[in-house]
């Protein structure tokens, strides 16, 4: 193998050369070898290679996901909620405002899904199956910020 690119099928896979021939295929030069005894033994140029170098990635790959798994389930710092000092009772009272508008627009939005099923029940379909359509995302809203 002097500069040939024998036993070469492809530029990125390594096949090993045909048993029993030589670069040229003539296969007189190679009487010496018997097919049963080739066939037995490794080809010395791969034997071992491919799979220490699989096994070297599988394992720094393997090592690489149990150290992510051992610093994402790591718990980190969780204090309880407090609120700042003379904003206890102003921020209790802007939440409780938020969700009275949300009740009431949520309520709003219903009644508005169902004016619109009603004036889109005749020859108006598109406009029913708008107001039906509504109905899901409505009530989606309500439940979130319930």
């Amino acid at each position: 193998m002097t500069g040939t690119l024998t036993g070469r099928c492809c530029r990125y896979r390594y096949r090993p050369p045909s048993r029993g021939g030589n670069a040229t295929g003539n296969t007189a030069g190679n009487a010496t070898h018997s097919t049963a005894a080739s066939a037995s033994a490794p080809d010395a140029r791969t034997s071992g290679r491919a799979t220490t170098w699989y096994a070297r990635e599988i394992a720094v790959l393997l090592d690489l996901v149990v150290g992510l798994a051992d610093a994402l389930s790591a718990p980190g710092p969780n204090p309880p909620p407090s609120p700042p000092p003379g904003l206890d009772t102003v921020g209790n009272m802007f939440l409780g405002w938020l969700k009275w508008i949300l009740i009431v627009c949520g309520v709003g939005g219903l009644f508005a899904c169902g004016i619109m099923m009603a004036v889109g029940r005749r020859n108006r379909s598109a406009f029913a199956a708008d107001g039906a359509a509504g109905i899901p995302w409505v009530l989606g809203g309500l439940t979130l910020g319930a």
